[in-house]
């Protein structure tokens, strides 16, 4: 959902119809998009496929974990 929406705004402030609120908007938005890749991981197993929960309510759903996470 993000995605979509730096997309979406990315295109409306490229077009040179966005305020200068809306532009700051987009950057906000984009830093955090930025971040969640830089951060969020998909978790592998052993063989390097991505790991997916084998049960539960997201059975099925590849699993993350966070980079930046303290022990």
């Amino acid at each position: 959902l993000l995605k979509v929406q730096v997309e979406k705004l990315y295109d409306f402030v490229q077009g040179g119809a966005a305020s200068r609120d809306q532009n700051n908007e987009y950057k906000i938005i984009k830093g955090i998009d930025e971040w969640f890749d830089n951060t969020i991981r998909e978790k592998t197993d052993s063989q390097g496929e991505p790991a997916v929960y084998k049960k539960g309510k997201y059975r099925g759903h590849p699993m993350h974990y966070d980079r930046e996470e303290e022990y």
